[in-house]
């Protein structure tokens, strides 16, 4: 316990010796903190609007779907046939981002994604243990 006091003072002191380091452990994460939350409170992540693509068409989908639906951030267009479908809804804009389930029994059974485009860029999360 002594050490550990020890340490704290030791670090203390060192910062209060160097202000730029004390300045950017505290003023810094505040910053960015704010920067991030005004773009959450002016809206810009509201109303995204995604597609679905539904393979098994399941109870827990459906429950998934109804979710993102309820989500104030997202606004479900609606279901595509497949992911050619999404891929041309999103080159043409409609929608930025999709939710893709896989076929019950199908090889990528678990593989349920969510996709997004971003500057361009094609971004997969692949969720464990659905």
């Amino acid at each position: 316990m002594k050490n550990a006091v020890k340490l704290f003072l030791r670090e203390w002191k060192y910062l209060l010796k160097r202000p730029r380091s004390l300045v950017l452990m505290v003023l810094v994460p505040i910053f960015v903190t704010c920067i991030c939350g005004s773009g959450y409170g002016k809206g810009y992540f509201s109303d995204l609007k995604m597609g679905v693509v539904d393979y098994s068409y399941t109870k827990q989908t459906r429950e998934v779907v109804e979710a993102f639906r309820q989500s104030p951030y997202f606004d479900v267009v609606g279901y595509y046939n497949d992911e050619d479908e999404i891929a041309e809804a999103m080159r043409d804009g409609e929608i930025v981002g999709c939710l893709i389930f896989p076929a019950v029994g199908s090889a990528g059974r678990g593989a349920s994604r969510l996709q997004c485009r971003q500057y361009g860029l094609w971004q997969y999360h692949q969720p464990q243990g659905f």
